[in-house]
């Protein structure tokens, strides 16, 4: 029996179908089709492929592009919420939140962070990515809250503590910065970053002796100079208001009794 002919798909979606299957299986050599505002992806043809997370990242970011920014943001929300299809979420995450980063998506950044978190538990990149971005916004009781049970359950490594400890100074707690990160100088596990978080909540409690244990570890420069002078001068501003506050004026001589 004949079957019937359905109406023949116009150019420019028939290639961008054929191209799009191609990269679902993974040859590396095509690459998805642009699509021009001229001619947008039909629904059926979008919803064909809304379970294939990698196809929509490719959308995404080729409509982001070209300036289509509603329809890229939600092609790489979409990818986010599917991301469980792909064999390798892990990376349709990294993927999605380097061009979310790249466009500025501030809309979908935290939910696809979050995504990530739950699909993948044992993954601690994610939790420490996102914690950064809560210290830039200003959010820091937000990393606090994620990073602490995961390092309290032994999942925690240098950079998630160090990222712990950055954020206990953003929420004006460098006391327990210096309480998770001395035993990692102790343990000889500290980086350049351990040492930088860690003088830098030494200068704000004056705490001189902890700070000239690791003052010649500090080698990284910013914009106003050197990472040490910056501190030291901390330490020192630090320490004349110790002295300050802790004065108190001699008891007047109430004359004899």
């Amino acid at each position: 029996m004949k079957k019937e002919h359905a109406e023949p798909l116009p150019d420019h979606i028939r290639e961008f179908n054929i191209r799009a299957r191609a990269i679902c299986e993974r040859v590396d050599r095509v690459r998805v089709h642009e699509a021009k505002s001229s001619h947008p992806l039909s629904k059926e043809l979008f919803d064909s492929f809304s379970d294939v997370p990698e196809v929509l990242v490719k959308w995404g970011e080729k409509a982001l592009k070209n300036d289509q920014k509603r329809f890229g943001e939600y092609c790489i929300q979409i990818a986010c919420e599917n991301a469980h299809h792909d064999k390798k979420p892990g990376i349709i995450f990294t993927k999605s939140l380097k061009i979310i980063e790249k466009y500025n998506l501030s809309g979908i950044t935290e939910e696809a962070y979050l995504r990530a978190i739950k699909l993948l538990p044992d993954d601690i990149q994610f939790p420490c990515q996102l914690s950064k971005y809560y210290n830039k916004r200003r959010e820091s009781y937000k990393a606090i809250s994620l990073l602490y049970p995961l390092i309290k359950s032994g999942k925690g490594d240098t950079m998630s503590k160090n990222i712990l400890g950055s954020s206990y100074i953003w929420n004006e707690q460098p006391q327990e910065t210096i309480d998770l990160l001395y035993p990692l100088i102790q343990e000889h596990k500290a980086n350049n970053y351990t040492y930088n978080v860690f003088a830098n909540a030494c200068a704000l409690v004056g705490n001189e002796k902890l700070f000239n244990e690791v003052k010649n570890k500090i080698t990284s420069e910013n914009g106003r100079g050197s990472r040490k002078e910056l501190f030291e001068k901390k330490l020192s501003e630090t320490l004349r208001k110790k002295s300050r506050s802790s004065w108190t004026p001699p008891e007047q001589d109430s004359g004899p009794t």
